[in-house]
């Protein structure tokens, strides 16, 4: 079966806002964040990725992440 993925908005237009252009006109440094239409991107190697906060290093959090990747 083939399914095609939904967006909220349209894709070809959506990055190339001024909200993901260098204020400055310079380059864009690599781990730079940006929060656009409240969702959080981080810049690498020229692609802007979603970016999610890491869970805290402790036991609970790590037993946590281990069960949802088993099921």
């Amino acid at each position: 079966m083939n399914r095609e993925m939904e967006f909220s908005c349209d894709a070809a237009s959506f990055r190339n806002t001024a909200e993901w252009q260098a204020h400055d006109g310079a380059e864009i440094a690599n781990g730079t964040k940006r929060t656009v239409h409240d969702q959080k991107f981080i810049y690498f190697d020229g692609y802007w990725i979603r970016y999610y906060q890491p869970p805290p290093d402790t036991l609970v959090a790590r037993k946590n992440l281990i069960e949802s990747l088993t099921r």
